[in-house]
Parts: structure tokens; sequence; C-alpha cells
């Protein structure tokens, strides 16, 4: 199963979206950004190549990633996936 969340970094305060596949995080999956929205997207859109390449992915279920994908306006995917 592929998990795709959003994560803040304690030292560098930067977002980073995360991607780990049966568990296991995936560092060179990656991405890391200081601006939020820009993590909201990007989470987004790879969640949608996944879908379209017919690879299930489900949004982790922490606070962090729901709060972003909240605030940038993406709380209708919250739930619906996966």
């Amino acid at each position: 199963m592929i998990e795709l969340g959003i994560s803040k970094v304690a030292d560098t305060g930067e977002y980073r979206v995360y991607y780990r596949l049966n568990g296991v995080d995936d560092e060179g999956k990656a991405y890391y950004t200081d601006d939020r929205r820009d993590a909201a997207n990007t989470l987004v859109s790879i969640l949608n190549r996944l879908e379209s390449q017919g690879e299930g992915a489900v949004i982790a279920p922490y606070r962090m990633t729901y709060a972003v994908l909240e605030q940038e306006g993406y709380g209708n995917l919250l739930g619906s996936r996966g």
C-alpha cells in the first residue's frame, strides 16, 4: 500500500511530502518545500498521478496532513481515497 502525507521538519520549518510503500519511507521520493500550498498541491498531484496509473494510494491519517490539505482547500479528499 502506498501512503502519502505531509509532515513539518522541526529543524528547518519546511514541509515534507512523504511517500511510504508498505510502511517504509522512501526518502528518494520525498519532496521538501517551505510553502504549505506547494506541499498540498504536490501531494494531490502525486495522488492523481498514481491513480491514473492504476496504483492505489491513501492519504496518511495524521493531523498535519489533514490540516494542510483542509487549509489549502482539499478537505473534500479526506476520507474519500484509499
